[in-house]
């Protein structure tokens, strides 16, 4: 009997250890788990200008947060807090109480009596884990960051800058430091500038362009932008005339219609109920804002060489069956039912007509596109591009090398068209310019040829 009951003591003191003891041992299993503190920045550390935050989370999901520690220091100087945080924790010796925050903090080299030059930020956070006598994992890095607060300096090199509304411009500069985003800005819009043209790589060329419904009054200057967020600014002299655009009249029919919209509406379920004008104008206003999107973004697949030469050329033997910018009033059974900027020239020779490249370039788009049906972009160099618009045939294909006149398809009536003609248009960056321009020889040297000769001379 009593052999038994040590048996039954030995077992229920048994157990009772295995209830306390695999609990207790798993608890500080991971109450002494290895793995550091993470931080993810939102944005690389490597620059700070005058006043550059850094935001980042900083997690660890095991133990929690302990505390983080970030300090700024430069060869030979003192170190310089930042930021510091601490993080409570559940009871003595317990786990954090907060397992993920996000964090900012914000450098300003003034205030901190900081000069320009290579500095490194330190950064130390550590958790609540039980390892290292209860100190927790630490989390160290150091990140070699550029002190910097003084912004790119700009030269402009053109002197004279006269355009129109609807029109373009060319603007010529050199930049203090390279690497940095610059471009003109014309009002609310950005018109990225380019090295490569001149044998200075801190020379750089900027096209840009005046929208047609921008005011005469429109601020223009260039900007330069470094990597530390400092942004440098310079003027120059112009002049924006107005562009006297004309007012037209599109009549709508239920004929056409009837014979435009299937193209739209192929494989969408229509509901007969909607008015066939209602249908239409949906494609006529949100379609239109869809391409014109799609349009402007055909600059970024620009490249910054001079494809072009010379005057542009247009389509043979043709007239003019709608300019640039009309301000065009859509009726229907005699109302006004919609108004619309045409951003393009409509030319009408004979059905069918051989399409010329107007100058040499890369083929970028040669696609259906909305309300303009088969299009071909070309891309003539340094965001200037050209839109061919309504073909009944494409022969060119993306990425293509064509030469100016080069036939690159036939004029048609796709898309939102009426009667075959050329919808031919011009691009400057994303902004549509009056193609008459590049169409006149004598503007063309004046406003561009004439300026980048003399920057080539001047650095000779």
């Amino acid at each position: 009997m009593k052999k038994k009951g040590f048996r039954f003591l030995g077992l229920l003191v048994g157990i009772t250890l295995a209830v306390v003891l695999v609990p207790g041992g798993w608890y500080l299993f991971q109450r002494m788990e290895g793995n550091a503190p993470t931080i993810q920045w939102k944005a690389p550390i490597t620059h700070a200008g005058l006043s550059t935050t850094f935001e980042g989370v900083l997690a660890d999901p095991e133990n929690g947060l302990s505390g983080v520690r970030i300090v700024l220091t430069r060869p030979g100087d003192k170190e310089v807090e930042v930021f510091s945080k601490e993080y409570p924790a559940k009871g003595f010796l317990g786990p954090g109480q907060v397992k993920k925050d996000a964090i900012s903090f914000t450098i300003e080299p003034d205030k901190l009596n900081i000069s320009d030059g290579e500095a490194v930020l330190r950064v130390s956070a550590r958790d609540r884990s039980l390892r290292s006598w209860a100190n927790g994992n630490l989390f160290y890095q150091e990140y070699p960051l550029t002190i910097d607060t003084m912004p790119p300096a700009i030269s402009v090199l053109t002197t004279r800058h006269y355009l129109r509304q609807g029109g373009s411009g060319l603007a010529i500069y050199r930049l203090s430091e390279k690497g940095v985003k610059n471009g003109v800005q014309v009002g609310d819009n950005f018109f990225p500038g380019y090295s490569g043209a001149f044998s200075d790589p801190d020379v750089y060329m900027a096209f840009f362009a005046v929208d047609n419904e921008q005011p005469t009054d429109t601020k223009i200057m260039i900007q330069a932008a470094d990597k530390a967020g400092n942004i440098g600014a310079a003027s120059f002299s112009y002049l924006i005339n107005p562009g006297n655009f004309r007012k037209d009249v599109i009549n709508i029919s239920d004929r056409f219609m009837e014979m435009v919209l299937p193209q739209f509406e192929a494989g969408k379920r229509v509901d007969p109920n909607v008015p066939l004008i209602d249908r239409y104008l949906k494609i006529n206003r949100e379609q239109r804002q869809s391409d014109y999107a799609i349009a402007g973004a055909m600059c970024e697949h620009s490249k910054p060489v001079i494809y072009w030469d010379g005057v542009f050329s247009r389509l043979p033997n043709s007239a003019n069956r709608a300019r640039f910018a009309d301000r065009r009033e859509y009726r229907y059974k005699g109302e006004n039912v919609d108004r619309q900027v045409h951003l393009g020239i409509d030319l009408a020779s004979v059905a069918q007509s051989p399409v010329p490249a107007a100058n040499s370039g890369m083929v970028i788009f040669a696609a259906p596109q909305g309300i303009y049906g088969q299009t071909v972009y070309i891309d003539h160099g340094f965001g200037l591009i050209s839109q061919y618009s309504h073909l009944s045939r494409i022969d060119v294909n993306e990425g293509q090398k064509v030469e100016k006149n080069q036939i690159i398809g036939l004029t048609g009536n796709t898309g939102l068209a009426i009667g075959d003609h050329l919808h031919f248009g011009m691009l400057v960056g994303d902004t549509f310019v009056n193609p008459i321009e590049w169409w006149d020889a004598s503007w063309i040297k004046n406003n561009v040829t004439s300026k980048i000769n003399a920057v080539t001379k001047a650095l000779q």
